[in-house]
């Protein structure tokens, strides 16, 4: 999941952009760009709602 504020790279481009860096195996198998990943109260990243938020999406994508 990334959180774009303005107009996201394609998910070739931030694929790649990975494997530059990393090794290919870490590389994201699908990109999910949203407006907001959200947050807590504490300001961390809300995990449990934008996984839940992420699978509902990829489900609804994948005809699920």
């Amino acid at each position: 999941m990334v959180e774009a504020r303005g107009p996201a790279p394609g998910e070739r481009e931030l694929v790649e952009w990975v494997k530059e860096r990393l090794a290919g195996f870490k590389a994201p198998r699908r990109v999910l760009v949203v407006e907001s990943v959200g947050r807590a109260d504490n300001g961390k990243l809300d995990h449990p709602r934008w996984r839940r938020e992420a699978a509902e999406i990829l489900g609804a994508v994948a005809g699920g």
